[in-house]
């Protein structure tokens, strides 16, 4: 009998340690994969220990994470509208393009994504020029300048470049 109540009491203490666990692992993956996060059973948030502090804790951050993302979203739209952008990966092949982009190179979106920036080329700039553009993005620094660029077409435009490297 005395067995048989410590396996009992065993049972419901892990029971109600791992189950907090379970909602904290659920909301971590949702998290992490972008997704609503659903909200923990009431009882959990209203328990009054550690694992529900974490529980609150998480959700709080999940909050503000869906807020924050949120914010990005409108600024990134805000920065599609008004100029041209581009992103690539750590090899330099564009990974993104937005519209106005597409429309002054005259390139298709699967024209450009995995290509690299050689794709609008003018052979107008210098080696020393790209050297300086290179060093300074390789340093973490945020690059400004002119650049002669070449439309699928072959007909020539200037863009006002900012360069800004994220890692």
């Amino acid at each position: 009998l005395l067995i048989f109540l410590i396996l009992s009491f065993k049972y419901y203490y892990f029971k109600k340690q791992t189950e907090p666990l379970k909602d904290l692992r659920k909301l971590s993956e949702d998290i992490a994969d972008g997704k609503e996060v659903a909200k923990a059973t009431q009882k959990l948030l209203e328990q009054d220990d550690e694992m529900s502090d974490v529980l609150k804790a998480f959700y709080r951050m999940a909050s503000e994470i869906k807020n924050k993302t949120a914010m990005l979203n409108i600024q990134k739209k805000a920065l599609d509208e008004a100029a041209l952008v581009s992103e690539t990966d750590a090899k330099g092949r564009i990974t993104y393009a937005n519209s106005k982009f597409l429309d002054r190179c005259g390139f298709s979106y699967d024209e450009i994504i995995g290509s690299d920036h050689r794709i609008v080329h003018s052979n107008y700039h210098s080696k020393s020029f790209f050297k300086h553009l290179w060093d300074t993005i390789k340093g973490g620094h945020v690059w400004r300048g002119e650049m002669r660029n070449k439309r699928k077409d072959g007909t020539l435009y200037w863009v006002d470049t900012n360069i800004v490297p994220f890692y």
